[in-house]
């Protein structure tokens, strides 16, 4: 279902943009391509055509990642290994690249999803000589020679990235990530297109870096390279960092995101064909539940500011402005056991 809505997302602000082409789709850290395999779907059945002028372009460094991800895509196709000849079982072109520079200049839908949380972070600490950056040592006191985090003594050449107006006493940067959403957003502003992210985060910056091992919050000096890393991604950042003339839009709720979409028309379409509404049930409650990822997801769109006189009649779905709209959301009835579910607003 959360690929099917960003699906149905995309086609909609491509075909609200003129359906230009030829269009590919970019995607940043695409997994094991689950997700572009469920928007690819949903294209296929709704607007067949736009494949015959897609390519994908996917960003990824892992040789192990995208060979799983040649599998998804794929299916049992033959497809050549070659980077410039693989075909995906929908008919579209897939490449291969390790940074976003050999990506082609054109018309593109770029997709971040749980991309910009896994990039590398630096922490700083308010101190009464001024800002300082947390480094990592090694505790030779200890006797497995532990890592630990200490202030370096002096300004270190990072403390530049700190603003003059940050009032918090501990905050994180991400240099990268910002970097990468300025060659988006000129992207956009010279070809066209535009660009979805979706990732854990917020407006403010704050302490968030931490690791999980086996769906465990671990220490993140602890068993090092046996754990996912990650921080929550600071919007209020990235949006500082984009083109002058790209307009950004969010960040938004996943829970309203997902609603605005049509999630709950696709509910009640998979019940009365017949899917098992356990799963189903449960599989809204894990997308759209405040407790759960409906809140703590958070959804940010890229366009080219000449898109702002149809925004103006007609903004992105979903999104409104710069904060979330304050309407109640449409909601799935799960109160109910049989198969015939109701929604309620």
């Amino acid at each position: 279902m959360f690929g099917e809505c960003l699906g149905v997302w995309l086609l909609n602000e491509w075909m609200k943009m003129g359906e230009p082409a030829p269009l590919q789709i970019v995607e940043l850290g695409p997994g094991k391509g689950t997700l572009l395999n469920d928007i690819l779907r949903t294209m296929s059945k709704l607007r067949p055509n736009v494949l015959e002028k897609l390519s994908l372009h996917l960003v990824e460094v892992s040789p192990d990642m995208r060979n799983m991800q040649k599998d998804m895509l794929c299916g049992n196709l033959e497809s050549s290994a070659d980077n410039d000849n693989t075909i995906s079982k929908y008919g579209a072109k897939i490449h291969w690249h390790d940074s976003l520079r050999s990506v082609p200049k054109q018309f593109s839908l770029f997709l971040a999803h749980e991309f910009f949380d896994a990039l590398p972070i630096h922490k700083f600490v308010k101190t009464q000589e001024g800002w300082r950056e947390l480094l990592i040592d090694v505790d030779v006191d200890s006797e497995e020679s532990k890592l630990r985090y200490i202030l370096s003594k002096k300004e270190t050449p990072s403390c530049v990235l700190v603003g003059k107006f940050v009032t918090s006493s501990q905050i994180e940067i991400c240099p990268q990530a910002g970097i990468i959403l300025n060659q988006i957003s000129e992207r956009l502003v010279e070809f066209g297109g535009l660009a979805l992210i979706a990732d854990y985060g917020s407006m403010n910056q704050q302490d968030s870096f931490r690791a999980f091992r086996k769906h465990k919050q671990v220490h993140p000096l602890d068993l090092p390279g046996s754990a996912d890393l990650t921080a929550d991604v600071d919007f209020k950042y990235l949006s500082t960092q984009i083109s002058g003339d790209c307009s950004w839009f969010g960040p938004i709720t996943q829970s309203h995101f997902l609603h605005s979409s049509g999630i709950v028309t696709r509910c009640e379409q998979l019940l009365k064909g017949g899917e098992d509404e356990k799963s189903i049930v449960a599989a809204y409650q894990t997308l759209t539940h405040p407790d759960k990822m409906g809140e703590r997801f958070k959804f940010v769109s890229l366009f080219p500011s000449t898109m702002e006189p149809i925004h103006k009649v007609d903004p992105p779905v979903g999104f409104t402005g710069p904060e979330e709209p304050e309407i109640a959301d449409t909601k799935f009835d799960d109160t109910k056991t049989s198969a015939n579910k109701t929604i309620v607003t």
